[in-house]
């Protein structure tokens, strides 16, 4: 909204306020914020038993009779000089100046892991890249480098990335839960989007629990169960050196004593673990290929075993590839049923990012 003003931070100014009751304040704000009313440069002043909120200039008294007469009939206007405060930046859209009809097309979102921020830029704006990259470090104080996320690809899910602003580092240390993990983002794959449904899982894991985490990376479904719950011990397997090295290192930076690391093909070294343990809770995070894995996951499992199986796909066939499940285990002389179903995050409006809970109820 047009202030009707022209006015730097850090300067005095005549701000119009809006009066009413100490009782009426928290719906009035509320509403002077739907109306896009409330102005943000200067601050809300209590006056004994009122609150004076600043308001944008020119508004008539009619209009915002209207916008109150459902809170409160009594209010007053009046004009004081204050101090108003710097712009606050809420997006690097603030600070970002490209073309108008490029606006539409800068991304609503990104990924950060410790300092270091990635993008996905459309074509549309690639012509923009630094000066995207510049807005982002100018926003973010605690980010130092800014990478454009290509493409995702390979067996070891590994970001292609191109550097476009910052210092070009790749490694750094993501904080989740209490755990501090050390990578480097251009050899390992690690997600920050998925710390919410790793301490989902944590939380359901009881105490002396045996644990497979069968596409583990640098660990962090791993070590946040570690952390947080009370396993007996944590199989972890991937397929990628690097991941394997950066997880060692992190289960010694967090003094972790139950996670035994395993680098190769996951079917080849569950095989090995098969013949040893049975276990009560098997963690299947590599959506775009897990259902390849499944059978060798049903032979390392016992009744009552859990099975997180994370798959991309289109929310339409879920329904078809947990019956699939169901039968392919029953042909292993398995039966197993769905416990939940959980959107851990949403690609496009139709295909997304899905973890099916099942539990093993018989095996004969």
């Amino acid at each position: 909204m047009d202030t009707g003003e022209n006015i730097r931070g850090n300067e005095y100014a005549d701000v119009t306020f809006l009066e009413v009751g100490k009782e009426y304040a928290e719906p009035v704000r509320r509403k002077l914020l739907q109306e896009n009313i409330l102005r943000f440069d200067s601050s809300i002043i209590t006056k004994g038993d009122m609150v004076c909120f600043p308001i944008y200039k020119g508004i008539p008294e009619e209009q915002l009779f209207s916008v109150l007469r459902l809170y409160s009939r009594n209010f007053s206007i009046s004009v004081s000089r204050v101090l108003l405060k710097p712009k606050k930046i809420n997006s690097f859209r603030d600070l970002i100046d490209i073309p108008e009809e490029f606006l539409e097309f800068l991304p609503s979102s990104w990924d950060v892991v410790g300092d270091i921020i990635f993008v996905k830029l459309s074509d549309e704006i690639l012509s923009f890249k630094t000066k995207i990259s510049q807005a982002l470090l100018a926003a973010h104080g605690n980010i130092r480098s800014v990478y454009w996320v290509k493409k995702i690809s390979g067996d070891c899910r590994i970001r292609e990335l191109e550097h476009i602003g910052g210092d070009e580092n790749t490694v750094t240390a993501a904080k989740e839960f209490g755990i501090i993990m050390n990578l480097d983002v251009a050899k390992v794959y690690y997600s920050p989007r998925l710390a919410t449904e790793r301490w989902r899982i944590a939380q359901q894991v009881s105490e002396g629990e045996l644990v497979l985490d069968m596409f583990t990376g640098i660990g962090p479904f791993s070590l946040v169960i570690s952390r947080h719950a009370r396993p007996s011990s944590i199989h972890s397997i991937d397929i990628n050196p690097e991941a394997i090295r950066y997880l060692e290192t992190n289960i010694k930076l967090n003094r972790i004593e139950n996670i035994e690391y395993h680098l190769g093909d996951a079917v080849e070294i569950c095989k090995s673990l098969s013949d040893l343990y049975k276990f009560d809770r098997i963690i299947m995070n590599l959506p775009h290929s897990s259902l390849d894995f499944f059978e060798i996951a049903l032979a390392c499992s016992k009744i009552q075993t859990k099975i997180h199986l994370y798959v991309i796909r289109e929310l339409s066939s879920i329904d078809d590839m947990v019956d699939d499940c169901i039968a392919s285990a029953g042909k292993q002389g398995c039966q197993i049923s769905e416990k939940a179903r959980v959107t851990v995050r949403s690609y496009s409006p139709s295909e997304a990012n899905v973890c099916v809970d099942f539990s093993v109820d018989d095996i004969r």
